[in-house]
């Protein structure tokens, strides 16, 4: 709940200078409650807490971003938010993020990062790339390598395809 995290952070920042905010998708907190996220107002509550700390807010799906991608710059401006931002691209061929059954496009990634680096320059972009994909063709990894650089990402974390058992890729070939 929103009321736990506000006293774990008043708690951390007693000992910590810089705070992670962390789980699988920082940008759909609250959305088992509601339409929208919830991440800005979570976030507008914490700067409101006095105090000399940091905020380095975790991975963000793009799916999940781009609703509350202009609240979302916002708090970012704020001096006590690290100009880091992790956003998963996941592949540069539409085809393949929509076979991997993301809910996102190539151009919902770049939109959110066109938009963060006009606003925060400084901006460190981090975003996760999976290769091999069992239906990945050559065409499509080029896409993948046109995009990292276009974009240039400061850091990219790069995981080969592994089926995890019962999902649909599992199956492929």
């Amino acid at each position: 709940s929103k009321k736990k995290i506000l006293e774990s952070f008043k708690e951390a920042i007693k000992h910590h200078k810089t705070i992670y905010l962390t789980s699988q998708d920082n940008a759909c907190y609250g959305l088992d409650k509601n339409e929208i996220s919830k991440l800005p107002e979570l976030l507008r509550d914490i700067l409101k807490i006095g105090g000399k700390y940091q905020i380095r807010i975790g991975m963000m799906n793009p799916q999940h971003t781009l609703p509350i991608l202009k609240e979302l710059i916002e708090i970012y401006k704020d001096t006590r938010t690290k100009k880091f931002i992790h956003i998963p691209m996941q592949s540069g061929s539409n085809k393949i993020l929509k076979e991997m059954n993301r809910f996102h496009s190539v151009e919902d990634f770049k939109k959110i990062v066109k938009v963060f680096r006009k606003e925060i320059p400084s901006i460190l972009i981090a975003t996760d790339i999976i290769v091999a994909y069992p239906t990945e063709t050559e065409a499509d990894f080029k896409k993948t390598l046109k995009l990292i650089k276009e974009i240039k990402p400061e850091v990219i974390n790069i995981s080969r395809s592994t089926p995890r058992p019962g999902t649909p890729a599992a199956r492929l070939k």
